[in-house]
């Protein structure tokens, strides 16, 4: 790679600091053992003997570079625009209207001076200062903390102030890296009022901004604050309509998306049982669409958690009635067991039903196999009783003790099993036991433990024994 270097001499400053006319030659030299460790686009050349940066002049374009921007000697692009030189530490870095790199200020400004370069503002400083460039102020992680601070002292007339110069940009501020806590703090200090307006300036944003990593949290202190936040103020429902009638086509999207799922839950938490239901509707209609994934799983037993009776009972028939297809899913298995722990005795033995007639089947696959061991711990007597007699099938067992997963679900029930029923089950193991022991040896040892722990006399029976003592030996 040829890297473009030049001599000592090329470059100079007059007494102004601007720099002279690059006098000499270009030295080329090979550097092939160079990268770009920056990730710069096509890497960039850098002149000896400017350790500066050079203020008040657009000679620094003439610095030669391969390809992409000029570069500071810290490798920072360096926008050519009088009186704006920071390319090093603590240089605004967010994108500017031109495309260019950094937002670009006029000279003087004090967003600029005290901002961008990484200086606090103090508090007392008054709003008036600022006066048209409070935006761009909130845009700044020092600028937003200054803003909070002045409409946490202020109050009303603070907020006020603020509003009337953010307010065409809500929905930009709401979903801003640093104004997004800025448009929390407001939510919690304008008046009803104002925080109506605010609504309304952002309604046919609300599902965009509950997707958005920084939006999202700005959402849901719109439902926190307009729900009550947890008995603090009287709930507005006039707010809480708009908010539903917003939000209510989209709730499965948002339940099944990173961000999208705590607006859902927030909605849970927040608003009144009767106005929530739109949540309820959606993820009984939804079911084995919001169970089957990774977020929406979480949302379900939110849903589940946060119900009243009648809504409760609503989810729990739906999980019932899709049993079979939820338990055999990476994420719906989750609901299921989660029914099976907090739901009344009556419905986990509906749901433990339906199993029976596919137990074989269920124990064999990596994820159903869990939900069987748990029904067979959660089954009362009369429901046990025929899903041991169905597991102890001789056709069966031969399978199930070879296979992976389905090996443990007999380990469990010859736990849970009363004498009669383990009887019954060791009776369909032993004819396989000693195959099993030449292609598992380990899962042989396994199953051989748990018999002779359920039934010690067992100990002496010749086909046992010999993985017993093996057992015991290891």
């Amino acid at each position: 790679m040829q890297q473009a270097q030049y001599d000592d001499s090329m470059y100079g400053l007059r007494m102004d600091g601007s720099l002279r006319q690059p006098m000499g030659r270009v030295k080329m030299q090979s550097r092939s053992h160079m990268s770009n460790p920056r990730g710069v686009e096509g890497g960039v050349s850098r002149s000896r003997g400017m350790g500066h940066n050079h203020k008040g002049t657009s000679h620094h374009s003439r610095q030669i570079r391969v390809t992409g921007k000029p570069v500071s000697k810290l490798g920072h692009s360096v926008t050519s625009h009088q009186g704006n030189m920071r390319g090093g530490k603590g240089a605004n870095k967010r994108g500017d209207p031109s495309g260019e790199g950094g937002r670009v200020f006029a000279p003087g400004n004090p967003v600029e001076d005290e901002v961008s370069a990484g200086v606090s503002i103090p508090p007392e400083t008054p709003l008036s200062e600022y006066k048209d460039k409070l935006y761009q102020l909130s845009q700044e992680q020092n600028g937003c903390r200054y803003l909070q601070q002045k409409v946490d002292a202020k109050g009303a007339e603070a907020c006020t102030q603020i509003l009337e110069e953010v307010q065409p940009r809500l929905v930009q501020l709401m979903m801003d890296p640093f104004g997004n806590y800025l448009f929390q703090k407001l939510l919690e200090h304008v008046t009803p009022v104002q925080r109506m307006d605010m609504l309304n300036q952002v309604r046919n944003h609300l599902v965009q901004a509950a997707l958005n990593l920084h939006g999202t949290r700005s959402v849901q202190k719109f439902i926190e604050v307009c729900g009550g936040s947890n008995g603090k103020r009287t709930p507005d429902l006039e707010q809480l309509n708009v908010l539903v009638e917003c939000l209510s086509p989209f709730v499965t999207k948002l339940s099944m998306d990173t961000n999208g799922n705590h607006v859902v839950q927030r909605c849970l938490q927040h608003m009144p049982v009767d106005i929530v239901q739109f949540v309820y509707d959606a993820a009984i209609k939804d079911v084995l669409v919001i169970t089957r994934h990774r977020h929406g799983c979480c949302v379900f037993q939110r849903c589940i958690d946060a119900a009243n009776e009648k809504q409760r009972r609503a989810l729990v028939t739906q999980v019932v009635n899709n049993a079979i297809q939820l338990m055999q899913d990476p994420f719906g298995n989750y609901v299921v067991q989660y029914v099976l722990d907090n739901s009344k005795k009556q419905e986990a033995d509906a749901l433990i039903m339906q199993l029976l007639g596919m137990l074989a089947q269920l124990s064999m696959q990596k994820f159903s196999s869990n939900v069987v061991e748990k029904c067979l711990l959660a089954a009362p007597a009369h429901v046990k009783e025929p899903m041991i007699k169905e597991l102890a099938n001789p056709e069966t067992m031969r399978n199930l003790l070879h296979d992976q997963f389905a090996n443990y679900v007999v380990q469990r029930a010859l736990q849970v099993a009363d004498d009669e029923q383990g009887m019954h089950l060791v009776a369909s193991i032993r004819p396989h036991i000693a195959d099993l022991g030449q292609f598992n040896p380990s899962c042989a040892r396994r199953v051989t433990s748990r018999v002779i722990k359920r039934f010690p006399n067992l100990a002496k029976d010749p086909v046992f024994a010999a993985f017993w003592q093996n057992e015991g030996a290891v």
